[in-house]
């Protein structure tokens, strides 16, 4: 298994499907008295692996985010940020090697210096009447934005009580089934004024 981690906006993980996990976890370590509350101190991280869906009314594959409920709680009562949007991009594994990685600087075009950058990617996400809304002005490479402004709560098998929201593609056309795709996590957020 491949492991590659990074930084920006808050944690990027990184996995691949096709039956490949290429996974990595950002974990930040707290004080045990204190809920992280923040995007550099919040636990956000892609869940190893993502489900794949073989079937005759339609293939698909979905990618899972999480952090503890607490955490998500205390950033979304956090006034610093006037708006915390949490992400799934998805692509062709082979984009990242054609196009490069999926990154702050690729895909939202803001550098580590905070500069505006030219983007390698045009991504489509859904509206908030489902339809998809594309991005940029298609002469680039096209990958997928799925995005929320708030995580659904959940109590995971071993009992603790996470936050969590899934990207899924459906209808996979066959011919992409045996192809490696790659999902980051990220967390988007604009400071208060």
């Amino acid at each position: 298994m491949k492991k590659r981690m990074s930084k920006w906006l808050i944690a990027l993980s990184t996995l691949g499907v096709s039956c490949l996990a290429i996974g990595a976890a950002s974990l930040t370590s707290v004080n045990a008295d204190t809920v992280a509350d923040t995007v550099d101190t919040v636990s956000f991280e892609m869940e190893a692996g993502a489900a794949v869906r073989l079937a005759t009314d339609g293939n698909g594959i979905r990618y899972h985010v999480t952090m503890p409920a607490a955490e998500h709680t205390a950033l979304e009562a956090n006034t610093a940020y006037s708006s915390v949007i949490y992400g799934i991009l998805v692509a062709p594994a082979d984009y990242e090697k054609t196009y490069g990685a999926l990154n702050k600087a690729n895909v939202f075009g803001i550098d580590e210096n905070g500069a505006s950058v030219e983007t390698k990617y045009d991504w489509s996400a859904k509206n908030e009447d489902g339809e998809l809304e594309y991005n940029g002005d298609g002469t680039k490479a096209r990958i997928m934005n799925f995005r929320t402004g708030k995580l659904t709560e959940y109590t995971a098998e071993n009992g603790a009580a996470m936050a969590g929201y899934y990207g899924s593609i459906v209808d996979l056309n066959a011919d992409n089934i045996l192809r490696e795709f790659v999902g980051v996590g990220y967390i988007r957020y604009v400071d208060a004024a």
